[in-house]
């Protein structure tokens, strides 16, 4: 996946600073997201300041930002800290996905079998190999997935290796982190494929690849270092970081953080020639799986991202382009889960069977999730919740 061209944006000059004589006004004007709760990249907070002093004003909020965040313990390629800010907007994102995704009163529709496919299955290993770039209708590949066919084309291969892989992390759920088990992941999610010259389950040996970054910004983890770094991501996985908030606040980490910092860490480093992106999103599930976050299993977040891919690939960008800073990715990353969840829950039938008290509190959990989503959908129609609660109140 190509990537859009982003601005670097100008790190913090502690000696520029200090001779700003408005810096004391514009901390106390400027936080760290603006008046609608957005935490903007200086691509786009730029044009949003007085052109003449926006650089300055920048320096104001970037270094309240670095006040403020909180470093992970994993290290960019040049030594620095990942970092991240726990800004409200993410914070109440947050909230609600472990609202939702954690409820016990709600009753799914799907009931099938570890080794059946379920409609979870056929949509992410669809949607995550088209992200991808695999030129297979819709169509064609459901057909493929009910037949139980052999794949016929490459592109085919790809949707029949992601369904593969979505069983595997379910299988694999309980057990940690080790390059062995990337590797395992990998091989199934390339085999019978052939892009760039990739090797299933195999460290690349060599840094010429092209990542689609024509600005040079990014460029991939060298390959002598691979080993190192994922074995780095391996013991921070593995970390309980849920339990060590008397350590100190920098040590306390969600797990959906987590989650999403080893999706994005693992196409950071891109330790393979192709499959990185696929890879990356099956750590996703396989972490939240592991952490009993259970309703992801019926939760495609491929889906959302291919309807945008442009955004996606500018998540990563804005990272990189702005000091190691994964607030922007973990940003994006929640607004897609909780617009995956939407769909999921648009499509809920009233759950069978059961009396008049656990139906009204699966009404309420719709009418909750409503009000919860709307505001991720930019004043649209939520899609089908506010019809799917209307029809479980007419039932009561």
């Amino acid at each position: 996946m190509s990537k859009p061209r982003v601005e670097v944006a100008p790190p913090v000059d502690l000696a520029r600073l200090q001779q700003l004589p408005d810096l004391p006004a514009w901390l106390a004007q400027h936080q760290i997201i603006d008046h609608q709760g957005r935490y903007l990249p200086w691509c786009q907070l730029k044009w949003r300041l007085p052109r003449a002093r926006a650089r300055d004003v920048w320096q104001a909020i970037r270094f309240k930002r670095a006040l403020q965040s909180q470093p992970l313990p994993l290290l960019a390629q040049n030594g620095q800290p990942f970092t991240w800010c726990l800004h409200p907007r993410l914070a109440l994102r947050l909230d609600h996905i472990n609202q939702l995704v954690r409820d016990e009163h709600i009753r799914w529709p799907i009931n099938a079998e570890d080794d059946d496919c379920t409609e979870f299955d056929k949509e992410e290993a669809i949607s995550s190999a088209q992200l991808e770039g695999a030129a297979t209708t819709r169509a064609d590949a459901e057909k493929m997935l009910a037949e139980g066919r052999q794949p016929h084309t490459e592109d085919e291969q790809m949707v029949f290796n992601n369904l593969m892989l979505l069983r595997e992390v379910e299988k694999m759920r309980d057990e940690r982190l080790t390059l062995a088990l990337i590797l395992r992941l990998h091989r199934i999610a390339t085999t019978g494929t052939t892009g760039n010259d990739v090797q299933p389950g195999v460290l690349r040996t060599t840094d010429d690849i092209d990542v689609g970054d024509p600005e040079g910004h990014y460029r991939p983890t060298p390959a002598s270092q691979l080993k190192q770094r994922l074995k780095a991501l391996c013991d921070f996985a593995n970390t309980d970081h849920t339990a060590r908030i008397l350590a100190g606040p920098e040590l306390c980490i969600d797990n959906v953080i987590k989650a999403m910092t080893l999706h994005f860490m693992l196409a950071y480093e891109h330790p393979f020639r192709d499959g990185n992106g696929r890879t990356a999103r099956a750590l996703f599930y396989w972490f939240v799986l592991k952490h009993r976050y259970r309703w992801f299993r019926y939760i495609s977040i491929s889906l959302q991202l291919k309807a945008k891919p442009k955004q996606y690939g500018l998540a990563y960008q804005y990272t990189e382009t702005d000091q190691h800073d994964l607030t922007y990715f973990f940003d994006h990353q929640a607004q897609t889960i909780l617009q995956a969840i939407a769909q999921l829950i648009g499509n809920l039938p009233p759950p069978p069977d059961v009396d008049a008290h656990a139906r009204e509190k699966h009404v309420d959990y719709v009418a909750t999730a409503q009000r919860t989503l709307q505001p991720e959908f930019e004043n649209q129609p939520l899609p089908r919740v506010a019809q799917r609660e209307a029809s479980y109140r007419a039932s009561l």
